[in-house]
């Protein structure tokens, strides 16, 4: 015999309310809640009139912008009496930990909750910054990782941008494997993902002035690609 469940009449115009919400706005892309069960939400870049709409009808309480700092969303953010953060997403690279700068800012805000963060295209800086703390937070292994994060983006697969990354002036970009360092270092990634070494991200390089991949793929010669060019255009706060 099946059991009914009853519910409030409050109960029922709350989930018809956000069933209707979400039938009738457009919401930005990539627009998800994150693992956590902390009210913490990741996306592209919306525009304010979607921004306005998330705030009011999301349990969000701050806003991380990761693609350089915008007076208008600024605006938006605090007329509505939340805390709007722009921090640089490319902040305080080190090798095997990503950029632990932007880091140090993010992570304690995102471990507050009510939080949503993201980029342009909340791909690859949103992508990076939410993988570590689903790491510290909820204890993720760095191949569960690996899978989260690259539904989101175009870092896995042959002509991924990990194991081909696009070019970026006279050199090769290899900003992504930087975010991707946040959570996978690349020597382990490449250990697991191309034993063979077919990937050109995998092959030795030095990348800003530090070398990767030394000892891999001993029959390729290490190419210097130009370390003054950073993987994306650095934000300021």
């Amino acid at each position: 015999m099946k059991k009914r469940i009853k519910i409030t009449e409050s109960q029922l115009n709350g989930v018809l309310k956000t069933f209707m919400m979400e039938q009738s706005v457009d919401l930005p892309a990539r627009f998800k809640e994150i693992p956590g069960e902390k009210d913490n939400y990741r996306s592209s870049q919306p525009d304010m009139s979607q921004l306005k709409y998330i705030l009011k009808n999301y349990p969000i309480e701050t806003v991380i912008q990761l693609n350089g700092c915008s007076t208008d969303e600024k605006k938006v953010v605090e007329k509505l009496q939340k805390k709007y953060y722009c921090p640089d997403a490319h902040d305080g690279f080190q090798k095997d930990k990503g950029y632990v700068g932007t880091l140090d800012e993010v992570l304690p805000i995102l471990e507050d909750g009510k939080t949503l963060i993201h980029c342009t295209a909340g791909k690859d800086r949103t992508g990076y910054t939410v993988a570590k703390h689903l790491e510290e937070t909820l204890g993720w292994d760095k191949d569960k990782l690996w899978e989260y994060t690259t539904g989101f983006n175009s870092w896995g697969g042959d002509d991924g941008h990990i194991c081909d990354p696009p070019k970026r002036g006279e050199g090769t970009n290899k900003g992504y494997i930087g975010y991707m360092e946040a959570f996978y270092p690349i020597e382990e990634w490449c250990k697991k993902y191309d034993p063979d070494c077919k990937c050109e991200g995998c092959k030795p390089y030095t990348w800003r002035g530090i070398p990767f991949n030394v000892g891999g793929c001993e029959n390729e010669p290490p190419n210097n690609y130009d370390t003054t060019l950073p993987p994306v255009q650095n934000n300021k706060k």
